[in-house]
């Protein structure tokens, strides 16, 4: 997936993940330059909606990581 922004405005990044219906949790990081980007919040997505649990760490988001 491709996802297109201007200058100024908030690009929604998808994240996809594919899974084998025996997990029982999932972390990932997303690396960003700072300089081009600004971290501005997660979305939980229709396929968590019933997950007990939904948790954005982002504490480095200021430095792109």
């Amino acid at each position: 997936m491709d996802t297109i922004g201007l200058a100024g405005s908030i690009a929604r990044v998808p994240i996809v993940l594919m899974s084998h219906g025996d997990e029982n949790g999932v972390a990932f990081s997303l690396s960003f330059d700072p300089l081009l980007f600004q971290f501005s919040g997660a979305v939980k997505g229709q396929a968590f909606a019933d997950a007990p649990e939904f948790t954005v760490k982002t504490t480095k988001a200021n430095a792109g990581i």
